[in-house]
């Protein structure tokens, strides 16, 4: 199918990228989906195709690499407003900035009509609660409601999760990220999600067995989750399991 999207004849470039990136995402090659649309941007892609790679070292967690990739996205189109939300979206996760820093980025794209819901939403929860117009238990609610409604929503579930433990309230945040992988049980990024924020409380051993899924899932690009299945063995104190995940 991949092959067949890239030789299709009468498709935009941009659109033939990110459907190939895509589809490559579905066999879970996210390196190769994000290789082939950086290579695409450099030759002129769209911001379409910027927010798109973006999005894939995001959800990913590779939040430094987000970053790089987006700055230069934003020197070529420096007043975009969805790369101003996206900003804010990559500030948030890597606790860069605040609240209001994203709120501020995030809301950059509420004026736009073609801005996703989710995100309108995610900019008003932010918004009203930066402003002090509601308690910590009604922005946990609201961010609550955004995630059932859009349970794909990833930017949702890590603001909810982020609120949750800023709150002390570690439960809270353990069983949004266990509602996140029934809602996406094959997204590898959220069950890297959940296995960081299980064992970021000290639920290892709900923690290595997210992990194990997370290195089922993953294939032939498994070393990540090889790693962390290997150092949540050594923590619960099984250094023979540990190096039998990572053994060749």
């Amino acid at each position: 199918a991949v092959e067949s999207l890239r030789s299709a004849p009468n498709i935009d470039e941009d659109d033939r990228a990110i459907a190939t990136a895509r589809l490559l995402r579905r066999e879970g090659e996210d390196d190769e989906a994000a290789r082939m649309l950086l290579e695409r941007a450099d030759r002129g892609g769209s911001v379409g195709v910027w927010t798109e790679v973006v999005s894939i070292r995001l959800e990913n967690n590779e939040i430094e690499e987000a970053s790089r990739i987006l700055e230069r996205a934003q020197q070529r189109y420096p007043d975009d407003a969805r790369l101003q939300a996206l900003r804010g979206a990559v500030n948030l996760v890597g606790g860069t900035e605040g609240a209001a820093a994203a709120m501020a980025a995030i809301n950059a794209v509420i004026a736009l009509q073609n801005a996703p819901p989710e995100m309108r939403e995610l900019g008003l929860a932010l918004e009203r609660h930066v402003g002090g117009r509601t308690t910590v238990e009604q922005y946990i609610g609201s961010l609550r409601s955004i995630t059932t409604r859009y349970p794909t929503f990833q930017l949702g579930w890590r603001t909810l999760i982020a609120a949750a433990i800023e709150a002390g309230r570690p439960d809270e945040a353990v069983n949004a990220a266990q509602a996140m992988i029934t809602a996406m049980p094959t997204e590898i990024s959220a069950l890297r999600m959940a296995t960081e924020t299980l064992a970021g409380v000290r639920r290892f051993d709900e923690a290595l067995l997210v992990a194990q899924t997370w290195r089922e899932r993953a294939g032939s690009n498994s070393y990540e989750a090889d790693l962390t299945v290997a150092e949540l063995h050594s923590i619960l104190g099984r250094p023979e399991n540990a190096l039998a995940a990572i053994a060749p």
